[in-house]
C-alpha cells in the first residue's frame, strides 16, 4: 500500500492539530510542513466533510479537531480517504480480471494481508502517534556542547 498525497497531508494536518491543541490556520499548517496551501485547503475541506476537523470562520477562526485524538482511528481516516487498499485489482474484483483468478491462491494471501493491515491501522489512534498538546518536533541540544561566548 502506498498512500496518496491527499491522505499524507490529511494525516499531517490531524497530527498538527492534535499537537497544538488549539485552532490553526491553513497557512500555519502549510508553512510548518512546507506544503501547498491550495492542496491543504482541499484536504481540510475533505477532513471537515468526513467529521474529523471543524472549520471556524472569522476572527480567531481556523481549523480544530472535531473529535478527541483518542477517538480518531488512523485506519478509518486512511480507508475513508483512500477508498480501496487493494494490493492488486483481482483481490476485490467480483468478476474475473485475470485468467488465474478462479483458482488463484495468491488472491487469498493478498486479501488476508490487506485485512490484517487495515485491522492494525484501525487499532492505532491519533493519540498513539501524537501526544496531544505537545509539539511534533523537539530539538535536543546536547549538554556537552560549548555555549556561544558573548562579545
Amino acid at each position: 500500500m502506498r498512500l496518496g498525497l491527499h491522505t499524507d497531508y490529511a494525516l499531517r494536518t490531524l497530527m498538527y492539530l492534535a499537537s497544538v491543541d488549539q485552532r490553526a490556520t491553513i497557512p500555519d499548517i502549510a508553512a510548518y510542513f512546507e506544503i501547498s496551501r491550495d492542496h491543504l485547503a482541499k484536504v481540510a475541506r475533505r477532513l471537515s466533510r468526513e467529521g474529523y476537523v471543524r472549520s471556524v470562520r472569522g476572527v480567531g477562526g481556523g481549523l480544530e479537531l472535531a473529535q478527541a485524538p483518542n477517538d480518531i482511528s488512523l485506519g478509518d481516516v486512511i480507508v475513508r480517504l483512500e477508498g480501496s487498499l487493494e494490493l492488486l485489482e483481482c483481490v476485490g474484483a467480483k468478476q474475473n480480471v485475470c485468467v488465474l483468478q478462479p483458482d488463484c491462491r495468491l488472491r487469498g494471501v493478498l486479501a488476508e494481508a490487506e485485512r490484517l493491515q487495515v485491522e492494525y491501522l484501525r487499532s492505532i489512534r491519533l493519540s498513539d502517534v501524537v501526544t496531544p498538546g505537545r509539539p511534533l518536533l523537539t530539538i535536543d541540544i546536547p549538554h556537552d556542547q560549548p555555549k556561544a561566548q558573548a562579545k
